[in-house]
């Protein structure tokens, strides 16, 4: 009798913890994510894995998480790339005083799982224009052979997209078309009207919402191609 309590006390938090989980969403299984920093989980000025708001908190992890079906992503990581912004309090004064925000951390951190392909492609700094642009490991490598410095953009989009090391040059559109995903997640153009925004003045962005338009129109009819269902996340209107 002891022992038939015992296993069932065992057994207890398994079954309340099944109980409980979220059944999975079978539309959501192959989730497939384009964006920007936001989806990136891209926070305080860093990228990471794991933090006070990193990856693993994204948006697209809860979502994933919510519908009970597993997202990988390309986890960076500690100290991250970069290592997120902290705000030390260092006089005690209350107060935030200029030089009180900085990385405590050195250094840079990398995919932490290099032979993982990942299903969120979000690539902090992303706009409706560079999205199309690619990025191969080739090019890295004879700019580094001859003596010059690969973009920082470039870097990050290769170990976004580009790891586990491929041959072909690769752009968030072609990677979601390679993964052939069951449902897409979109929100990008953020970076587009970023300027704008933080500038509280509209003339501060060249581009007209003409020139957007066709940009992510051709966007998603290029995700479309595929035939997987989309949801898009919309943009507030910055000019007023």
């Amino acid at each position: 009798m002891r022992s038939l309590l015992a296993l069932a006390l065992a057994l207890l938090p398994v079954v309340s913890a099944a109980e409980s989980a979220p059944p999975a969403t079978p539309l959501l299984r192959r989730m497939v994510v384009v964006g920007d920093s936001i989806l990136a989980g891209f926070s305080s000025g860093g990228w990471v894995g794991r933090g006070k708001a990193g990856q693993r908190d994204s948006a697209p992890a809860v979502l994933a998480h919510q519908a009970g079906v597993t997202l990988p992503q390309p986890l960076i990581s500690a100290p991250g790339f970069p290592p997120p912004l902290e705000i030390k309090d260092r006089n005690q004064n209350g107060r935030l005083d200029p030089g009180e925000v900085y990385r405590t951390l050195p250094g840079l951190g990398f995919r932490s799982q290099v032979h993982q392909a990942g299903r969120n492609l979000a690539v902090p700094g992303e706009d409706t224009k560079t999205v199309f642009d690619r990025v191969n490991a080739n090019d890295l490598i004879d700019a580094l052979v001859h003596g010059r410095v690969p973009d920082g953009r470039d870097l990050l989009k290769f170990m976004i997209l580009g790891v586990p090391v491929r041959s072909d040059a690769v752009s968030q559109i072609t990677r979601a078309r390679d993964l052939k995903p069951g449902f897409i997640v979109v929100w990008l153009g953020n970076n587009d009207v970023l300027g704008m925004a933080t500038r509280t003045n509209p003339a501060a962005e060249s581009t007209t919402p003409a020139a957007f338009a066709v940009r992510f129109c051709r966007l998603l009819d290029e995700l479309a191609d595929g035939g997987a269902p989309m949801a898009v996340a919309t943009l507030p209107d910055v000019t007023g």
